[in-house]
């Protein structure tokens, strides 16, 4: 009996993979040999994709906000900064402020499965108008993360690598960034340099 069982479920996996390949549907099934007539999937996964795809970049939708704010609230705690309002009053807050200020801070979101895994904003700071250029602003890297069990492969250089294509689509005549210690060398790898001439003042 179990035999035949065993070769039903078998016939039943075929059939879904070969669904995979005419591009219906991808599934993931694990079931339970049981002595029983009776085996069930414990694990299936249908997704609008047929294939898993690596990780991409795109810009954030409204509907990310409250998932980008969670990121932004992890980040703090990895960091253990004293929160100074609470949890749902934080992601009220910071999904009111991207609305507000969703002109001049593009976000960028890391997806992979269907899940944000990580996140870059660009600050786009218009500039004083000059004789030689009417047009004029530039940029400012901020809060790019990715979450800990997807660092170190490479992905906080896909954000940052979209990050400043954005910023050649937006013309801006120059971009910076406040490096954490830890990421002062990624920055280096894209161009990033210190300068003698860009000053700044500690006002908090």
């Amino acid at each position: 009996m179990q035999n035949a069982v065993i070769v039903k479920t078998m016939q039943r996996i075929r059939k879904e993979f070969a669904a995979i390949t005419e591009n219906r549907y991808q599934t993931v099934t694990c079931a339970t040999l049981a002595s029983g007539p009776d085996i069930a999937p414990i694990g299936v996964r249908l997704l609008q994709n047929p294939v898993v795809q690596a990780p991409t970049v795109r810009p954030i939708a409204d509907d990310d906000l409250t998932a980008v704010a969670e990121l932004r609230w992890h980040w703090g705690s990895e960091k253990q900064s004293v929160p100074a309002v609470g949890h749902d009053e934080f992601v009220r807050q910071f999904t009111g402020w991207a609305r507000q200020h969703r002109a001049s801070h593009r976000g960028l979101v890391l997806v992979h499965d269907n899940v944000l895994i990580g996140m870059a904003w660009l600050a786009v700071v218009p500039r004083m108008p000059s004789v030689r250029m009417v047009h004029r602003a530039s940029g400012d890297v901020q809060c790019v993360y990715v979450t800990p069990g997807h660092r170190n492969r490479g992905f906080g250089g896909r954000l940052l690598d979209a990050v400043l294509r954005l910023a050649e689509e937006l013309e801006l005549e120059r971009v910076t960034v406040h490096s954490s210690r830890r990421a002062v060398t990624l920055y280096g790898r894209y161009g990033f340099a210190a300068s003698a001439r860009l000053l700044e003042v500690d006002t908090a």
